[in-house]
């Protein structure tokens, strides 16, 4: 009996002690979890931060450049007022990616607000060349558009996809030599998408880089190894701004020959 009872005690001791380090772990693991959530928290704060005193600043500076542009109009010569206007699609630009900062996030949570609506390939294409040409002409690069057949419209967002397009072709840009073409290419599948295609003819990307490009942050470790890539938070945006519209994004690229970065979207009915 003696011997019995050693035992049952013994086991005893034994399920209190496994349910104590299980608690134990529980408690550790809930208390990583919170301070996880808390540093996120507060990231997310100092980034919302961020972006209203950039905001700010660069608001003013857009607004001083129009002023000047209106007062200046018919006293300068076209040298000056090109400088004054590229001064603005600069500042417009900086705008842009600093709302950008907070989209990622808003798109993964539901919070940025979609508008869906059949709009024509064609008016996509056209805008989007035009906002990065003074840019293109900068650098001597030729934009191209190049569609196949009449491309029926598309059912998106027409700022988001703006956005996306704008990005794709300043991502191309910057890694573009002179007198080399960017085309921007618009075809239908038959899987119900319209395919537009943003094909450079720049350095390309490392193979190994190419799994890679539209993780957040790409761009920093890139650059660190002397890869010339055109990632960062830009193609993190793209990624979840096409997926959030039920469109896919993919990218094609060879080192040395270029790199082609295409966007699917749903046709509209």
């Amino acid at each position: 009996m003696a011997f019995a009872e050693r035992s049952s005690q013994l086991h005893a001791a034994r399920h209190l002690w496994n349910g104590a380090a299980n608690l134990a772990v529980f408690l550790a693991i809930a208390a990583m979890v919170s301070t996880i959530a808390a540093s996120r928290r507060r990231q997310d704060e100092l980034l919302q931060f961020i972006v209203h005193d950039l905001r700010s600043p660069m608001t003013n500076i857009q607004s001083g450049l129009q002023t000047l542009q209106e007062m200046s109009e018919g006293k300068l010569d076209d040298t000056d007022q090109e400088l004054i206007a590229m001064a603005l699609v600069s500042s417009d630009r900086v705008l842009t990616l600093v709302n950008s900062l907070l989209d990622p996030p808003r798109i993964e949570s539901g919070k940025l607000p979609l508008h869906l609506e059949a709009i024509p390939t064609e008016e996509l294409v056209t805008t989007a060349l035009d906002q990065v040409g003074m840019w293109a002409r900068q650098n001597q690069v030729d934009l191209k558009a190049d569609g196949d057949g009449a491309p029926p419209a598309v059912m998106a967002d027409r700022v988001v996809t703006g956005r996306v397009l704008v990005n794709l072709l300043s991502n191309a840009l910057k890694y573009s030599p002179p007198m080399s073409t960017i085309t921007l290419r618009a075809r239908p599948s038959d899987d119900g998408h319209v395919v537009l295609s943003v094909e450079d003819q720049g350095p390309g990307i490392p193979p190994e880089w190419v799994d890679k490009v539209f993780d957040p942050f790409t761009q920093v470790a890139s650059r660190k190894s002397g890869a010339a890539t055109g990632t960062g938070l830009g193609l993190t945006f793209c990624q979840k701004a096409v997926q959030a519209q039920g469109g896919r994004i993919w990218l094609k690229s060879k080192l040395g020959h270029g790199t082609t970065v295409s966007v699917a979207l749903p046709k509209a009915a």
